[in-house]
């Protein structure tokens, strides 16, 4: 059975499937590489934050941990997140249950300062608990399944499955990206992906993409817009928040130094910048 999500998710992309491309029709000039947009820029606070991480977690769990980069969807906020996760492997000879651990990794997670722990998603097999705090957004996933070979009745619960414990395989995993702003909340994700939705919409000829929030950082958002695939280049769109909200200041593949200097840009969110 899968887990059952708490939460409401909100879609991006555009219905219409028109000419696609990143040239915008009165937008900021940009200039376009040939290669994509580094994530390093956005990646490199939340990596840390896994690389800070990674020891207590392996000395809570006694298990071999791992360190990855990875895009993930942030289900409070129905968003693409790219960041890092954390990820560990056991048994139930290892593991006693999921509620456990998912308890007790919760209290390392906030006394790391990650902010309190806010359920997200419930099932017989797994949970997955969401945290906003200290300029990071993490997700924590506790869950198991039977071993290849189990034998586990069709018409019966999941839960009801007797296993031995070496049949009982864990996968516990925390994805984590930052948020830029400790409590960013839902809501203000969606007006920020909104004022990005509307300007591509408005001032390019894209008409189907995906939106993910790299980063927010002293009221500039770094957002990327991913064509539909094959469709068109990868693109950034910066903008800035003020008294009335969100605003866009451009869309492009590259941008040139005085174009982050005018508009104050951190370098943190700078392309190619760590």
């Amino acid at each position: 059975m899968p887990l059952t999500a708490r939460i409401r998710t909100w879609s991006l992309t555009a219905i219409y499937v028109g000419i696609l491309s990143l040239t915008a029709c009165g937008a900021p000039a940009v200039t376009a590489p040939a290669t994509q947009p580094s994530a390093t820029a956005s990646t490199s606070t939340a990596t840390a934050a896994c690389d800070t991480l990674k020891p207590a977690i392996a000395e809570a769990l006694g298990l071999q941990v791992e360190v990855a980069e990875t895009t993930f969807t942030d289900i409070a906020r129905g968003t693409q997140r790219h960041g890092c996760q954390i990820t560990a492997k056991g048994t139930g000879a290892q593991i006693k249950d999921f509620v456990g651990v998912s308890q007790q990794l919760s209290t390392l997670l906030t006394s790391q300062g990650w902010g309190e722990a806010q359920p997200l998603a419930d099932g017989p097999t797994g949970t997955v608990i969401g945290f906003n705090g200290g300029g990071n957004l993490g997700q924590l996933t506790v869950e198991w399944k039977p071993a290849p070979g189990a034998s586990c009745p069709t018409d019966k619960p999941i839960a009801d499955c007797t296993l031995l414990p070496e049949q009982k395989l864990y996968t516990i995993m925390l994805e984590a990206a930052a948020s830029g702003m400790s409590g960013s909340s839902p809501q203000a994700d969606e007006a920020l992906q909104q004022a990005v939705y509307t300007y591509v919409m408005e001032n390019t000829s894209v008409r189907r993409f995906t939106l993910a929030v790299d980063g927010i950082q002293s009221n500039v958002a770094r957002v990327r817009v991913v064509p539909a695939s094959g469709t068109a280049e990868p693109a950034v769109a910066y903008a800035h928040h003020g008294a009335s909200g969100w605003s866009v200041l451009a869309v492009g593949t590259s941008f040139a130094p005085a174009f982050y200097e005018e508009h104050a840009i951190p370098a943190t969110l700078q392309l190619g910048q760590s």
